[in-house]
């Protein structure tokens, strides 16, 4: 960090990483944001300024992060907000107490824990004090016209969605495209964990986007990303499903889940030696993968740019017995 430059004033570079038969693929470097936690800051950075837009400076409000415990989502937040100097609680389930991750070790560290054993449980027992309700006004407002209704005052608490899906977060996101210009590259390709991002490149509409679907299975992510869409006003006729690319479908062998596994490590070994740069396996090695590969088959070409969205501190845990 240069002088007294915030961390959360990033521009973030893009490079060549592989040629492929007649294409190339570069990288948006959205690993090197805050210990690499990457489009989660900029999700973050969109709910702290709208948190920060209707409160007056003698507001003070405790910031509640929902959702599994070792989920880069509870990291990235711990880590946001424990640095901006805003208290944070957990409410997360675990299925494993003993499991340590970076996530977990952390959240212990810089917040109060709420700890449930399933996530059945978690919902049964969180959904009786609604999230605080982000939702409403048109995509690209600051989703703050709720919330300015709630006047913070004293200590509040403000309780986010799980994986910070949310109209504030979804704002935080045009930063990105922003550093890009749609005329370099053919193709945008992004994996898909919560949808958001993807949800946001669809929106910006500058280029061919694909989105590589992991984690959960493919009918699970697209009910997912439908019951999840009104919370950010993004109307169900504008989702392209065709943009939405299952891997298991041509690749039903490889495992997509939430984990790294043998496989998946020793395949981001292979792509971090041939790039140059340290790739993750839980998502970065398995998109490249699946990138390409569909280049191989030509379904795929020309000059590709892939947005590698941060998680490097995360692959370090121990996701894969989780």
């Amino acid at each position: 960090m240069e002088g007294n430059r915030s961390p959360f004033e990033f521009f973030t570079p893009i490079q060549p990483i592989l040629r492929v038969g007649g294409s190339e693929i570069f990288v948006k470097r959205e690993d090197r944001i805050f210990f690499s936690q990457g489009t989660k800051i900029r999700k973050l950075k969109g709910i702290y300024e709208s948190l920060k837009s209707i409160s007056d400076s003698e507001s003070r409000f405790r910031a509640v992060l929902r959702g599994n415990l070792h989920s880069n989502a509870i990291l990235s937040g711990v880590l946001f907000f424990h640095w901006m100097g805003i208290s944070v609680k957990v409410e997360a389930y675990s299925r494993n107490p003993e499991l340590e991750s970076p996530a977990s070790i952390l959240a212990r560290r810089f917040s109060e824990i709420s700890l449930y054993s399933s996530r059945r449980e978690w919902e049964e027992q969180t959904a009786k004090i609604p999230a605080f309700d982000f939702s409403g006004g048109p995509i690209g407002r600051s989703g703050g016209e709720k919330f300015g209704k709630e006047i913070l005052s004293g200590s509040s608490e403000v309780r986010l969605p799980e994986y910070l899906f949310c109209s504030p977060a979804f704002h935080g996101l045009s930063s990105l495209w922003e550093e890009i210009d749609p005329r370099d590259f053919d193709w945008l390709v992004l994996d898909v964990g919560s949808g958001l991002t993807w949800l946001s490149a669809l929106r910006w509409n500058q280029i061919p986007v694909l989105g590589i679907s992991l984690g959960l299975s493919f009918p699970r992510m697209k009910d997912w990303i439908l019951r999840n869409t009104e919370n950010i006003g993004f109307p169900d006729s504008d989702l392209r499903w065709s943009s939405l690319f299952d891997p298991r479908s041509q690749f039903g062998e490889k495992s997509f889940a939430f984990r790294s596994g043998k496989k998946w490590k020793s395949l981001a070994e292979k792509f971090s030696t041939r790039t140059g740069i340290f790739i993750e396996p839980v998502y970065a090695a398995k998109s490249l993968f699946v990138i390409e590969e569909l280049v191989k088959a030509k379904e795929l070409k020309g000059r590709i740019l892939y947005v590698y969205q941060g998680g490097i501190l995360q692959s370090l845990s121990l996701l894969g017995k989780e």
